[in-house]
């Protein structure tokens, strides 16, 4: 692979040529101070990116002092061209012609990828580990496992742009995005979403620690300048202490982008350093009431009460493939079999809990809880365990058996064992009811972080979310007190 490179300073304002000349996919990845017979190194101000359209990994761009194309085709109108003689004919120097950032201080040297398929995507899967460790807090919804679980449910319009970064070899960030088509306000505009299913109860950028102030503008000036082919950034479900939500705004709004920050959600969730007596007791009347009257009705009408206990990885995979297909089986003849898509005996979701039952063994993470009622599976809850959290994924019942209340009383007795483990946490998953709020000690937060683009359709969603849509909402608000009074 060509070790030579060829840069130009900013300024230039020759456009682009044919742009499908410009729909090159892979960068070619050499060396930002390698310099061929009197040529230029690159220097504070000259971005120099290299691209090779027969790479399968995804699309690589190298780093002088400052980050800017991700992607030939995502290139502004002032980019300008120079084909390198010494190269082949297929590799094409592009060189950013704006000056926005020609007075940014000098940040680190950065190797950023975009990750665009599957396969390209399991080649992070032994560097993840290390990134995620090093990263603010633990997730298991953070981790390769889930991601690639996550990426098998999402429907064919969906397409993949994580984008990663490397000082050299080390991989130091990755943004876990996808990009696909959204319509809102009679308004259709390309958004860049975090990889989530609806199981999902938190999602981040991953970064080290030690990188974090220089990444965030490194990809703020990848935003702007390079990767354009975006009108609306949404990153959900984001904890107060999440990356996204404490370093990005700020940093995004001196890059000349619109944020907003919008509460979503919250995660409930009961703390297990306690023993169960102790906690128990602490909960109402009404609750306890309530489960006894369930658990005396189920005794009164079956004979043999089972709660089972199975996870992937330590059980035989004969074991296991049986309680898949009857924790499909719960699914689908829930209620959310009825008003949802997500039941796991439609594609996606199948796709996902296949993938998932696969890879989160590599971690001990999975487990699965079944009630049965004279042998007969009637409720289940799958569960995801990382670092001393557990978390609820789904909880389903069989519909027809609603008034037993048999998903009722397999929470109700699998929280109880959650104490005898060594874990310091239930989260009950995102979403209040008033079934929750009686077990819930503590609720989760959960953000929302909003970037516009400065494109028609941006400025458009911009201006409705945060300028018309409040004015609506006031006068909704004082219409209503005027009927009522």
């Amino acid at each position: 692979m060509p070790g030579d490179w060829h840069s130009k300073p900013r300024g230039s304002s020759h456009a682009p040529e044919d742009a499908a000349q410009m729909r090159l996919s892979v960068a070619s990845r050499c060396s930002p101070t390698a310099v061929e017979n009197g040529k230029r190194p690159a220097r504070p101000g000259v971005v120099t990116s290299v691209y090779h359209p027969d790479e399968p990994a995804g699309i690589l761009c190298q780093i002088g002092l400052n980050i800017l194309p991700g992607s030939a085709n995502l290139i502004p109108m002032s980019t300008s061209r120079e084909t390198v003689p010494s190269m082949p004919a297929r590799q094409t120097i592009f060189c950013d012609g704006t000056s926005r950032a020609r007075h940014m201080p000098p940040s680190p040297e950065y190797l950023l990828t975009q990750v665009t398929d599957e396969q390209a995507l399991d080649t992070l899967r032994e560097q993840w580990p290390a990134l995620a460790t090093q990263h603010r807090y633990p997730s298991a919804f953070l981790t390769h496992q889930w991601l690639d679980a996550a990426w098998q449910w999402q429907s064919p319009d969906t397409r993949l742009r994580l984008v990663t970064a490397r000082p050299g070899d080390r991989l130091i960030a990755a943004c876990p995005f996808v990009a696909r088509r959204r319509h809102r306000y009679g308004i259709t505009f390309r958004a860049l979403e975090f990889l989530s299913v609806p199981d999902t109860q938190e999602c981040d950028i991953l970064c080290i620690r030690d990188h974090e102030s220089d990444f965030a503008s490194s990809l703020a000036d990848l935003l702007v300048t390079g990767l354009t082919d975006w009108d609306l950034i949404s990153l959900n479900l984001l904890r107060e202490d999440a990356y996204a939500l404490q370093i990005l705004p700020d940093v995004l709004t001196k890059a000349g982008l619109h944020t907003s920050i919008d509460k979503v959600a919250s995660n409930p969730s009961v703390p297990l350093n306690s023993s169960w007596q102790d906690y128990y007791r602490t909960r109402s009347r009404r609750l306890k009431k309530g489960n006894n009257l369930i658990a005396n009705r189920l005794q009164r009408k079956y004979q043999d009460i089972q709660i089972r206990h199975f996870r992937p990885g330590t059980d035989d995979k004969d074991t296991i493939h049986r309680c898949v297909e009857q924790l499909t089986d719960l699914s689908a003849s829930s209620w959310k079999g009825r008003d949802t898509q997500n039941t796991f005996d439609q594609p996606g979701p199948r796709r996902f809990l296949k993938r998932l039952m696969q890879r989160m063994p590599e971690i001990n993470g999975l487990s699965i809880w079944l009630l049965e009622l004279d042998s007969t599976p009637v409720a289940s809850e799958l569960q995801l365990s990382h670092e001393g959290t557990i978390s609820a994924l789904r909880s389903d019942f069989r519909q027809e058996l609603g008034k037993d209340s048999p998903g009722t009383y397999l929470n109700w007795k699998l929280l109880e064992r959650m104490f005898d483990t060594d874990n310091q946490v239930y989260r009950m998953g995102p979403g209040s009811n008033a079934y929750k709020a009686r077990w819930s000690v503590q609720d989760l937060p959960l953000y929302r972080l909003t970037v516009f683009n400065n494109t028609l359709a941006g400025r458009s969603i911009r201006l409705m979310e945060t300028r018309i849509k409040p004015v609506l909402r006031k006068l909704r608000q004082t219409t209503d007190r005027s009927s009522l009074s």
